[in-house]
């Protein structure tokens, strides 16, 4: 089900970003192949074709972010503050990941600072930073 419902998103995603693709390149994304992977190393694999499709699109990055193992994971979210530095989501994913990694630094404070400035009453960030403190 999982496996599903991303390669639905991530179809709807490249979808949204590129405005023709072949067929054999839509094959090649949502194929159904996992050859032994699990199903998030699978998601991975086709978000990462995706991101060599689209690279500016940040919900791709977003959800890369998601399944790439935390230390990976961080050089993803401070791509994603570069590309959509108002969202205050993207600064929380930031912190809690810092958090999450144990490098209270300058970087994590200002990532929490950048999250409480642009999303004080964003219900999503707001259970990031509860969720993290956690």
């Amino acid at each position: 089900m999982i496996r599903i419902t991303v390669a639905l998103v991530l179809l709807v995603a490249v979808w949204m970003s590129v405005s023709v693709l072949s067929g054999g390149m839509i094959h090649r994304i949502v194929g159904r192949e996992l050859s032994g992977r699990s199903d998030s190393e699978w998601a991975l694999d086709r978000l990462q074709l995706a991101v060599k499709l689209d690279s500016r699109n940040p919900d791709i990055h977003a959800l890369v972010a998601k399944l790439q193992p935390p230390e990976e994971s961080l050089s993803t979210y401070r791509l994603l503050t570069q590309l959509i530095p108002r969202d205050g989501l993207v600064w929380a994913n930031l912190f809690a990941r810092k958090l999450q990694l144990g490098r209270l630094d300058e970087e994590a404070r200002q990532a929490l600072d950048s999250a409480l400035k642009l999303g004080p009453y964003e219900p999503l960030v707001e259970e990031t930073l509860i969720g993290s403190a956690s």
